[in-house]
């Protein structure tokens, strides 16, 4: 059976890998988790997101995780005056989006403002180039000097995102029920198309799944905190001197997947937030007009920069369908795209 591992060099450190956990694991640290409180509320300040500490802002990434599509995030946004999403900023900008090249999850673009910057405790966090900055709160000169030259910069880590190998060997992926058998070098479920017949006007529906393992903070003891996620997601993308994300027609999708995601080794886990499994229960169907994140799998890992390697071996099967339709609620008949059913994603 092949491994897979997750590997990331970040400075002053060496750091340690996303495990993929079990809500039950027994490695647990003997850190206290803060008692049950009623939850701090969501400040919005300088048009970010202001969080009390660590484990405030990552319940609140726990609880929108659950919500596949950015219509739902969009509602959950709403509830901030003042505040424009990097989510909200992209769907808005198609030409001008914003850390794409970080692959950040949906829920993490909400969190983040249109700048790519949350508060989080004392800290102002940025996103940019592949990394997060830590610089604190109440320095907003020094924020402005780290934005003209992020490279001097010290107190950064690297957000590292691995994409996942489809399986092998069988051919599942069709359209219109034709088989394909050639459909790109890279390791994502992808068919392109033309809308409307029209050669200069092409379309991609990708389907894949990642793994993005991103610095948070750290605890009392100098402790590292990392938070981890296994991704899956529906995308449909758009040429224009390259592909584009965010295409803005709407589609119909389902996905109807199973599975498993296993650690292997021992892994350290901080009980802020236990481990999770979200995969779809029963078909999941949504007819959207923006692509879908299912976060399959999330936790919370602590590092001190002498933890080992660790790895996980996954399993996922089922099916995944979509197809698009114009403005004018036209499906494009060279638009439906299929995988499964069976073994999609494997180690």
């Amino acid at each position: 059976m092949k491994t897979f591992f997750l590997t990331q060099v970040h400075t002053g450190a060496v750091l340690i890998l996303i495990g993929l956990l079990t809500a039950c694991s027994s490695n647990h640290l003997d850190v206290k988790p803060t008692p049950a409180q009623p939850a701090s509320p969501i400040q919005v300040q300088n048009a970010r997101l202001v969080f009390e500490n660590v484990d405030h802002f990552l319940k609140t990434l726990s609880e929108i995780r659950q919500f596949p599509s950015s219509e739902q995030m969009s509602v959950w946004e709403s509830k901030y005056a003042g505040y424009t999403s990097l989510r909200h900023y992209n769907v808005d900008h198609p030409l001008a989006t914003r850390l794409d090249d970080m692959s950040l999850t949906l829920a993490y673009k909400t969190l983040l403002n249109a700048n790519g910057e949350v508060v989080i405790g004392d800290n102002i966090v940025w996103f940019d180039g592949g990394y997060d900055f830590f610089i604190p709160k109440e320095d907003e000169p020094l924020l402005t000097r780290v934005k003209q030259n992020p490279a001097s910069y010290s107190k950064k880590y690297q957000v590292v995102r691995t994409l996942i190998s489809r399986s092998e060997g069988t051919p599942y992926h069709r359209t219109n029920g034709v088989v394909i058998t050639d459909d790109g070098p890279d390791a994502r479920y992808q068919h392109e198309w033309l809308m409307n017949n029209t050669s200069n006007d092409r379309r991609k529906t990708v389907y894949e799944i990642d793994a993005v393992r991103t610095f948070v903070g750290s605890t009392n003891n100098d402790g590292n905190i990392y938070d981890w996620s296994f991704n899956m997601n529906v995308k449909l993308e758009w040429w224009w001197r390259g592909w584009k994300p965010n295409a803005s027609e709407p589609r119909d999708a389902t996905v109807d997947v199973t599975g498993a995601i296993q650690p292997v080794g021992a892994v350290t886990v901080i009980p802020i937030i236990p481990a999770q499994w979200n995969l779809p229960t029963s078909p999941f169907h949504a007819t959207t007009q923006y692509d879908l994140n299912f976060v399959l799998r999330s936790g919370q890992q602590l590092g001190n920069g002498t933890d080992v390697v660790n790895s996980f071996t996954y399993s996922l099967q089922g099916s995944i369908s979509c197809f698009v339709k114009n403005g004018n609620g036209v499906i494009q008949t060279a638009s439906p795209y299929s995988i499964g059913p069976g073994a999609l994603w494997e180690n």
